[in-house]
């Protein structure tokens, strides 16, 4: 059987808490458990994607590990930002394809967040009206 469970993310990142978190993320891949990683790291307002913060993909770069982009598109429409109100709505996710990090260096890392945006963002963009 399979465990599942979570990394929890320090809100103050000590480097006491920062070491915790990779031997935390290390032990639950060893284990075969795969991690889920929001890159904007909050919500938006109006549903479009935000820049990426660059952690999740130091992460993914210093241990090695692939990085299968993916896109809810509709989630949006199910829980916006600010409400509590649960609305029904259908969701689509588009699983990418993967992207090996493999080799990659901290110098990789802008391209390689550029690169996941490029994935995950057209269909996501495509579902909501124009930015204004």
């Amino acid at each position: 059987m399979k465990r599942f469970g979570n990394v929890p993310v320090p809100s103050i990142r000590s480097p006491k808490d920062l070491k915790r978190l990779w031997r935390l993320t290390q032990e639950a891949i060893n284990s075969g458990v795969s991690l889920i990683i929001f890159p904007e790291a909050k919500r938006t307002r109006d549903g479009h994607i935000n820049d990426f913060e660059e952690g999740g993909f130091r992460l993914a770069q210093q241990l090695g590990v692939p990085i299968v982009p993916v896109s809810l598109v509709g989630s949006f429409h199910h829980l916006r930002t600010g409400h509590w109100l649960l609305r029904p709505t259908t969701i689509t996710v588009h699983i990418h394809d993967t992207i090996d990090t493999a080799g990659l260096n901290k110098e990789d890392i802008p391209a390689l967040k550029e690169r996941v945006r490029n994935a995950i963002a057209p269909p996501v963009e495509a579902s909501l009206p124009p930015k204004k």
